[in-house]
């Protein structure tokens, strides 16, 4: 079981559902697996790689849930949503966690 999630995600500009604001560390979204074996929960930015550039990034984030996710629950490579409300901020997928971000 793990309470860790590490992604890469397209940040979608405001024009297109998404923020107006960059992603950083510490925001608080909800995720969503294209799977029913992903359900939504909420998590907590704890890495962050972002180029505004390019709006894609990669995040390190801890679940808001004492019930951790099993293993089995989600996939490397599954695609996600992820959320402010009932807003798409950005979309992306499961990856293996980095060893240190910001390199």
């Amino acid at each position: 079981m793990s309470n860790l999630i590490a992604f890469e995600f397209f940040w979608l500009p405001e024009q297109f559902s998404g923020h107006s604001q960059p992603p950083f560390v510490s925001m608080q979204t909800r995720i969503r697996g294209e799977s029913s074996q992903f359900p939504m929960r909420s998590i907590e930015w704890i890495q962050l790689e972002y180029d505004q550039i390019t709006s894609q990034g990669y995040a390190l984030s801890k679940l808001l849930t004492r019930i951790p996710i099993a293993i089995g629950q989600f996939k490397f490579g599954e695609q996600i949503k992820l959320l402010a409300g009932d807003t798409i901020i950005a979309v992306g997928k499961i990856v293996n966690p980095r060893a240190e971000a910001g390199r």
